[in-house]
């Protein structure tokens, strides 16, 4: 493989070598890698977190294969992150990165050594989020509309589980957050990370236009439903559907081919269905029913223990409780939530 001057100089600027095949060389590569005094990863939304020096270093010289300059225009649509090497002595390198593509200066570069780089960085970036001190929190659930501030003792006994996150290197995921769609508020020093608890063991954290995914110690999950119990529902308000246990659906009355979700036997249908709950959560009540509603887009059996209710959706209105709600397109909101 020829040597790839060009590229490497993305990686640091300049002067780095995915091989180096004279003494001189090597001397050029340590030295420069002497000058690097610390590295930054800078999201679209302006969130900037710091890279393990030593780890960035050490695999640094693992990134230089299979990348190939490219006459392409890098667009900014494209860029996931900014990458910024700050030296010593000199103004930092910027490096855009992006999932297929990179450009440093003014070439771009392409092929599965940029899809690696991107990976590789979006892997640091990820696993060096919880790493710094937590100055302040809070925690909200979302679907009961209440939250509070974390005292000093309970930030002390969060950060080292937080730190125990483990990164899933999954960019897409249709995981919804589990009632009460808890969600953490983390000050540290220059910035602020927010972390939505999808379940008991999943998180999700926005870094710009990238999701992170993480698979959280459950002990992070239960000390803030500690610290901020759900509600116990009671009544006939809609959020009664949360605590749903059995699913029928039919489509467009095809009584035939009626689908069962059972919650015990598959829990990780519970995500969709909670997230169905919110979407009804958005109907506005009519006095009059519609005179034309359309057809029948789905029909819901949802259980609760003894308790049974009917949800009738179409294109643009439902019915639930013997009420009727009007929701623009929930036809097709629901259709993509059971896709």
């Amino acid at each position: 493989m020829p040597l790839m001057q060009k590229y490497v100089a993305l990686m640091i600027g300049c002067l780095l070598l995915t091989s180096c095949a004279t003494a001189s060389q090597h001397s050029r590569f340590d030295r420069n890698l002497e000058e690097i005094d610390r590295v930054s990863v800078l999201s679209l939304d302006g969130q900037e977190i710091e890279l393990p020096l030593a780890i960035f270093l050490g695999e640094l010289k693992r990134q230089g294969l299979h990348l190939e300059p490219s006459d392409e225009e890098f667009h900014r649509d494209e860029m996931m992150y900014t990458l910024l090497v700050h030296r010593r002595s000199e103004s930092p390198l910027v490096i855009q990165v992006g999932k297929n593509a990179s450009q440093f200066g003014n070439t771009t570069y392409i092929g599965e050594g940029a899809k690696n780089f991107y990976r590789w960085i979006r892997k640091l970036t990820a696993e060096s989020l919880f790493s710094s001190r937590l100055q302040e929190g809070e925690i909200r659930a979302e679907d009961l509309n209440r939250e509070r501030m974390l005292e000093f003792q309970q930030r002390n006994e969060l950060e080292p589980l937080l730190q125990r996150a483990v990164y899933h290197a999954s960019e897409e995921s249709r995981v919804y957050p589990l009632y009460p769609d808890y969600r953490l508020k983390l000050h540290y020093e220059d910035r602020i990370t927010e972390v939505r608890i999808l379940t008991p063991t999943l998180a999700a954290v926005n870094f710009g236009s990238d999701i992170f995914y993480y698979e959280m110690p459950k002990t992070v999950h239960d000390r803030v439903a500690e610290w901020l119990s759900p509600q116990i529902l009671t009544g006939f308000q809609m959020e009664l559907l949360f605590q749903s246990n059995l699913w029928e659906i039919i489509r467009e009355g095809d009584l035939h081919h009626a689908v069962i979700w059972d919650m015990e036997k598959t829990p990780d249908k519970k995500t969709y269905t909670h997230q169905m709950v919110r979407v009804f959560l958005d109907g506005i009540p009519l006095a009059v029913k519609p005179t034309q509603p359309g057809a029948e887009r789905f029909r819901f059996y949802v259980s609760s223990g003894e308790k049974k209710q009917t949800i009738i959706v179409y294109d643009h209105h439902f019915v639930l409780y013997d009420h009727v709600y009007q929701l623009h397109d929930i036809g097709k909101t629901i259709e993509s939530l059971l896709k």
